[in-house]
């Protein structure tokens, strides 16, 4: 393995040796990329089955999250813009979904995940 990928992953397995499943289950339920510590956990011989209930409750709270989101901002959106909204307020939807996005990518991109975890 590259020195710059033994050094993160030794960070790594640091945090998850400290917090075993719960790590993957934050790592699940949050934009952070959870595929990176998949490696390291089969290196270490974590055991599989915390492994996999640790990620799949977390996915499935993510997968909630985002239901109750899109289902209750339609509604916010729908009671702002008024129920006899037309194309405009189509428009308007689309613009403030597209700024959101990209408002959420750039604090994941640029945030230092690597500072937070250490």
């Amino acid at each position: 393995m590259p020195e710059k990928y033994r050094e993160k992953s030794e960070k790594l397995g640091k945090l998850i040796s400290k917090y075993g499943a719960f790590t993957v289950f934050i790592f699940a339920v949050t934009p952070l990329p959870d595929d990176i510590i998949y490696p390291v956990l089969g290196i270490m011989k974590i055991d599989l089955k915390s492994v996999f209930i640790a990620a799949f409750l977390g996915k499935t709270l993510l997968s909630a999250i985002v239901a109750y989101a899109g289902y209750y901002s339609y509604e916010f959106i729908a009671n702002l813009l008024g129920e006899e909204a037309g194309i405009e307020s189509a428009v308007i939807t689309i613009l403030l979904s597209i700024i959101l996005t990209v408002a959420i990518l750039i604090l994941v991109f640029k945030v230092d995940w690597e500072k937070y975890i250490t």
